[in-house]
């Protein structure tokens, strides 16, 4: 078996810390992982039958588990879910050829890590700022209440102008919140919200010694989505730049893309 599943990349200077912490990992089905070192670069693999990988919940864990337990001390580059190298030599090929990027973006990612970020605000309290800044919204609602079964449809409108007024503020508090976080991030993703009351769902690259808890205490309170509510915030982290960078072998094409 001379196929090999491929995790991500590392300096070759951090093998003996990354073997030490390989050692209590476990990879793709229960694999035993390794590390394939070509001159200043080393490789994190396993071994596979050279089928690919089915993208269920359990592989994914495995692979990221892999990947955010070396990058608590040691600069990964994620390779993308499902990478399969033939063998080594074809792996080493890649390697060569693309040795130059390949140090340049550990170089470039050294000592920073990624936390994904969630903000959100209770959406009553939410709903009642938005109602105190318009109190056209409460009048209307007090009318539809009074008009009883009738106003069916114009309940339907009303629902649908509620939801793009609450949008609209989401959006602007949103801009606040990248603003006010850009200088407490090297870098920053912004994804698409999950729910109407998310104020900002996004990516962030930081230094590993990182302190973002007061960023994030007055970024929520200048977002004034919902003056007087606490913000929840999710902090979910660290791993490896995920968002900000991402590897794949195309053995086909012999090239090695990082996006």
């Amino acid at each position: 078996m001379s196929a090999r599943y491929v995790y991500g990349v590392i300096h070759a200077d951090r093998v003996p810390e990354a073997r030490a912490v390989l050692a209590e990992a476990t990879g793709l089905k229960g694999g035993m992982l390794d590390l394939f070192e070509v001159e200043a670069l080393a490789v994190v693999i396993s071994p596979s039958d050279g089928s690919p990988v089915v993208q269920t919940r359990r592989h994914m864990l495995a692979h990221t588990r892999v990947l955010e337990a070396l990058c608590a001390d040691i600069t990964v580059l994620p390779m993308r879910f499902g990478v399969i190298a033939g063998d080594e030599a074809s792996l080493r090929d890649r390697l060569v050829q693309h040795r130059g990027r390949l140090e340049a973006a550990l170089h470039t990612y050294s000592g920073l890590v990624e936390f994904g970020l969630s903000m959100s605000f209770p959406r009553e309290a939410a709903f009642a700022a938005m109602v105190r800044d318009d109190p056209s919204f409460a009048a209307r609602h007090a009318q539809l209440a009074a008009l009883g079964h009738e106003a069916h449809f114009e309940r339907i409108e009303f629902g649908r102008r509620v939801a793009e007024a609450l949008d609209h503020r989401r959006k602007a508090a949103e801009r606040v919140a990248v603003t006010s976080l850009r200088s407490a991030c090297q870098d920053m993703r912004i994804l698409t919200p999950e729910a109407d009351n998310q104020v900002l769902r996004a990516a962030l690259l930081v230094p590993t010694d990182a302190e973002l808890g007061p960023a994030l205490e007055a970024t929520a309170a200048r977002t004034a989505f919902a003056p007087g509510a606490d913000a929840e915030i999710s902090l979910v982290g660290p791993a490896p730049a995920y968002h900000f960078i991402s590897l794949s072998l195309d053995l086909e094409a012999e090239t090695m893309a990082a996006e």
